[in-house]
């Protein structure tokens, strides 16, 4: 049974379309729910969170928006996850069960994040377009309990000088560095956005995902691992400063082009120079 409660939200569900096909077959078409909240509402609740899993075959989304006065004035929507379990089993032919967000419509430059395990690793997400589309597929038997969010209308945290929504990185020594990192808006470290890949799981344990940041109490950018997001310590994969790089403000900065630095299997636990790492802004 779809548990659904929206506190101080306005709220309309559409006709439930069934996924009666196995578990391998792809959600194709959600049961959408749309819901608005208004600036100085209470927060509204999104809870698909069951004591005994959700179903196997669950397809839904959910489309949250500011109503159309506190859009126009600029008001993003907010959601926070205040629990969190899906199944991540990725063995055996089955894929993770994923939530995925997106600001807007879903397209894939869209994208928030994508979230899954048995907690959320960035429970807290906006999106300045005012509309926040939370997309959810079952495509695994192994169900857990589901997840609950708060969600609200308000001011968008605003972009720090010198620092884009995203950037680029190509040419990385591990081509699985390469991809764009989008801004995550609520996480920072030494005072200065942290990026993930826009494709990114955020699975429980973070460390096969990765971001781009700052660390504590340092001028230089890096790449490492998702367990930075908790500790913004100095340790990652790649660095701005080991040929006397420079870019403080900006990872694109032009006093770091050419001069990135990576850890790769050639170099053992020493840093390469990796003058093909390129980081851009669009």
């Amino acid at each position: 049974m779809l548990l659904l409660s929206f506190l101080g939200a306005s709220v309309v569900v559409s006709d439930a379309i069934s996924n009666d096909a196995a578990t391998t077959t792809p959600c194709v078409a959600p049961r959408i729910t749309d819901a608005s909240v208004a600036v100085g509402a209470p927060r509204a609740v999104l809870d698909f969170e069951f004591s005994g899993g959700y179903s196997d075959d669950a397809c839904e989304q959910w489309r949250l928006r500011c109503d159309n006065e506190s859009a126009a004035a600029g008001n993003g929507l907010h959601l926070n996850f205040t629990s969190f379990e899906t199944a991540s089993h990725d063995t055996d032919g089955y894929v993770p069960d994923k939530v995925v967000l997106h600001d807007g419509d879903p397209t894939p430059s869209a994208q928030l994040a994508a979230l899954t395990g048995w907690r959320a690793l960035v429970a807290y997400h906006v999106a300045a377009s005012g509309l926040m589309t939370v997309s959810f597929a079952s495509e695994n038997p192994f169900t857990r309990d589901g997840f609950v969010a708060e969600y609200w209308c308000g001011p968008v945290p605003p972009l720090p000088l010198g620092t884009a929504a995203s950037y680029t990185i190509a040419g990385a020594p591990d081509s699985e560095y390469n991809g764009v990192y989008r801004r995550l808006s609520t996480v920072r470290c030494n005072d200065k956005p942290v990026f993930m890949p826009q494709y990114s799981c955020c699975s429980s344990s973070g460390y096969d995902h990765h971001v781009l940041f700052q660390p504590t109490g340092y001028t230089y950018w890096m790449i490492g691992s998702g367990y930075r997001l908790a500790d913004c310590d100095n340790r990652g994969y790649a660095r701005s400063n080991g040929n006397g790089g420079s870019c403080p403000s900006s990872p694109d900065g032009a006093g770091c082009g050419g001069l990135w630095q990576a850890v790769t299997y050639g170099c053992g636990s020493s840093w390469c120079d990796a003058p093909t790492l390129t980081v851009t802004a669009p």
